[in-house]
This record gives C-alpha cells, sequence and structure tokens, in this order.
C-alpha cells in the first residue's frame, strides 16, 4: 500500500531495467494467490519461499525489485538485497495505506477486523528493519512521476 510496485514499474522503464514483483513471482511458483498462500499453508512457509526468491533476484543486474513489506524481516534478505544495489523503503501514513488498499483481497495480513490497527501494529514492529534500508522515500502526496525523480535524485547524490 505505499507504492512500490506502481513506482517500482515506472523506476524500472524510466531507468530501462527489467521489473518484477516478488509476491507475484511467488504466487506463480506456487500457482496459488498469496491469500491462499497464507492460509493454506501459513505465513512462515510463505517468509521461506520469499527468501529463496528473494535470494534469486537479488544476483541479477539492472533490475528493479518489488518486494512486499515484510521482506525485511529476514536479515538474509535485508544484506543479499544490499549487496547487489540499493534497498528503498517507501512510507506512507497508515491512513493512507488503508485507503490504497481497501479495494484489494490479495493482501491476507490485512484481511482482519480492524486493518487500520494491523498496519499500524506491523509498521511498529518494522521500524528497525525499515531503518536497514539504504534510504526511505515517503510517497502520501506525490504522484508516481515525483516519487520517481526523488529516487533518482537521491541515488546520484550518494553515487
Amino acid at each position: 500500500g505505499t507504492g512500490k510496485t506502481s513506482v517500482g514499474k515506472a523506476l524500472a522503464d524510466k531507468l530501462d531495467m527489467s521489473f518484477v514483483d516478488l509476491d507475484r513471482e511467488i504466487e506463480k511458483r506456487e500457482g496459488l494467490a498469496l491469500s491462499d498462500i497464507f492460509n493454506q499453508r501459513g505465513e512462515s512457509f510463505f517468509r521461506q519461499i520469499e527468501k529463496e526468491v528473494v535470494a534469486e533476484y537479488a544476483k541479477e543486474q539492472n533490475i528493479v525489485i518489488s518486494s512486499g513489506g515484510g521482506v525485511v524481516l529476514d536479515q538474509d534478505n535485508i544484506k543479499v538485497l544490499k549487496n547487489n544495489g540499493l534497498l528503498v523503503n517507501f512510507t506512507a501514513k497508515p491512513q493512507t495505506i488503508l485507503q490504497r488498499t481497501a479495494r484489494t483481497s490479495h493482501r491476507p495480513i490485512l484481511n482482519v477486523p480492524d486493518p487500520l490497527a494491523e498496519i499500524k501494529k506491523r509498521l511498529k514492529e518494522r521500524e528497525r528493519y525499515y531503518a536497514q534500508c539504504d534510504f526511505q522515500v515517503a510517497t502520501y502526496g506525490k504522484n508516481i512521476e515525483e516519487i520517481v525523480r526523488e529516487i533518482e535524485n537521491k541515488v546520484r547524490i550518494d553515487e
């Protein structure tokens, strides 16, 4: 709900790179929707598959990877993603995330009675992991082009 996929696709196009959405890759490999993977096999199974897919794609060159927000919960994922590229954390206010995800059913973590409380809880739990990213980009109140430009400018400054 922070814009990783939309911005990732636009960034890949702008940089003439490949794009991969890790959640879609996991769905393809397992032959199941994310929500079914979570419901039938559990989050720990999903995280293991996610780790395998991260390790595979993190080796690629000239690629923009969109991952789920929980990818950073595994230190190995952080390490391999930062080893060959930059790890960017997209941020948005909990209410914005709720609004962006309200019309979707493919987010199993938010299929709970109080999704706003769940969003706040998850953001708080992940705060220290997100802090390990190379940089953060706030996505609320900006269009995709503005976010892409901000990332490009940040990467140029840090080079």
